[in-house]
């Protein structure tokens, strides 16, 4: 029985909603505590938090069969539509066979030198001494990146401007505090549910228009959507418009956010460790302006990013849900139970980390990385449902970092601690400022 699993007791009728709220990482902590599989009282119905990498291995991989993302995910389908982040069973698999072949290592290397480019550019524009609300930077960046990735040359500056603004307003709408609890329906014509539509609309239309122009001039283009436009089942199907809408909203989301995320999070902590930040630095500059591609090794780079993403994992949990009920840690799990996977709390654990609130880009030395058990550290998720841009995003995060590293040194510009709320990402309620120190040449 689920109330036979450990927990906190919260509040009556409220349960852990107002702990949540107020403090996210108490909350979180407080989950830790209670052990591997933990039952939160919620609003609604209770949460079972899955902690241990082995449970979360369970969910992820053995029993993924039996598992679907359920209704605590349902609300992001209002953007992703059903496309391959929303989709189950065959649907997924088929569409997942589209998408596989847009994102293989190859392709994914092509695109450095214009993720390079773009970097080059926003941080040319950077002065010595200036203060940056660095979060901005990082989500302007990343979106301007994915944005390119996604239409090459065919958008015009217009269109590139529109998506922009779209998806500004979609990410703050979902990185409301009220959103996360208490979802109204879309028809309710409140001003947050209307700026939504209107922005939903508005990608739309840019994105119509230009698969319209593709398929008009009947001319390939080796971007993102070109070979999403080229991709095949194994029936030899492609993707209809409407899937091709779904699939660039979600790797527009997710494609930008979660590394503008990542970017930040490890920029805030490298400018309140001088000491790593250096050693980065260091072996930024041993490349000597060469350019960074997929196979550059950058072992400190790499390390700096992933103990960031240990620390704050750009995506914090993600609901699963049973469709039978299933074995789990013992216990008998319920179909229709929410399970939460949570990165956020498995990656902070005591028995896998060491002084685990510590930021020790350190600690990720090969020996260590091969010895954490499976599901320790998983920013991507993993089993069938790995994000399949995984490998995109931390390419395009290595160029980014090593560039603004090149030109200038990154310092505190304030006491302020780093405050992030979980939404479908870890996001800064209050500015991330850091002040730029030009590096002598």
């Amino acid at each position: 029985m689920l109330r036979d699993l450990p927990g906190p007791r919260g509040l009556p009728i409220l349960g852990m909603a107002p702990k949540f709220f107020s403090d996210p990482f108490g909350y979180a902590a407080e989950v830790a505590r209670h052990g591997d599989l933990v039952r939160v009282p919620f609003p609604g119905a209770p949460l079972i938090y899955v902690t241990h990498p082995s449970l979360v291995e369970q969910v992820m991989v053995k029993q993924a069969r039996d598992i679907v993302k359920g209704r605590f995910m349902s609300r992001v389908e209002i953007v992703v539509g059903q496309g391959s982040f929303i989709a189950e069973g065959d649907a997924w698999r088929r569409q997942r066979l589209r998408m596989a072949p847009a994102f293989r290592p190859a392709l994914v290397a092509q695109m450095a030198p214009g993720m390079a480019a773009l970097a080059q550019e926003a941080v040319g524009g950077w002065q010595d001494g200036e203060v940056r609300t660095f979060n901005d930077d990082m989500m302007a960046l990343t979106l301007e990146i994915a944005l390119r990735a996604l239409f090459g040359a065919t958008a015009s500056e217009e269109d590139v401007a529109t998506v922009r603004e779209a998806f500004l307003d979609i990410s703050d709408f979902f990185s409301r505090v009220g959103e996360v609890i208490l979802q109204l329906p879309m028809w309710v014509p409140t001003p947050a549910n209307r700026r939504f539509q209107r922005a939903r609309a508005a990608l739309d239309g840019v994105v119509s228009r230009i698969l319209a122009q593709r398929r008009a001039a009947a001319v390939e283009h080796d971007d993102l959507l070109g070979r999403l436009m080229r991709g095949r089942d194994d029936e030899e199907q492609g993707m209809s418009e409407a899937l091709l809408q779904d699939e660039v909203r979600t790797l527009l989301l997710a494609g930008h956010e979660t590394t503008a995320v990542a970017l930040t999070t490890t920029g805030y902590l490298l400018a309140h460790h001088p000491a790593v930040q250096a050693g980065v630095f260091e072996e930024v500059a041993a490349l000597g302006g060469a350019p960074i591609s997929t196979d550059t090794p950058l072992p400190r780079t790499q390390a700096a990013l992933d103990e960031a993403m240990r620390l704050y994992p750009p995506v914090p949990a993600w609901g699963r849900e049973p469709v039978r009920d299933i074995s789990l840690g013992g216990h008998t799990i319920p179909a229709g139970t929410t399970l939460l996977v949570a990165p956020f709390i498995v990656h902070r654990r005591e028995d896998l980390f060491s002084d685990p609130l510590r930021y020790d880009p350190g600690r990720w030395t090969p020996a260590f990385r091969k010895a954490l058990p499976r599901f320790s550290f998983f920013p991507f998720g993993g089993g069938p449902r790995v994000c399949i841009g995984a490998s995109m995003a931390m390419l395009e995060a290595r160029i980014v970092l090593a560039e603004m590293l090149r030109r200038f040194a990154l310092e505190p510009a304030d006491d302020a601690p780093l405050t992030l709320f979980p939404s479908l990402t870890l996001r800064p309620t209050k500015p991330v400022r850091v002040r730029l120190r030009a590096r002598v040449a």
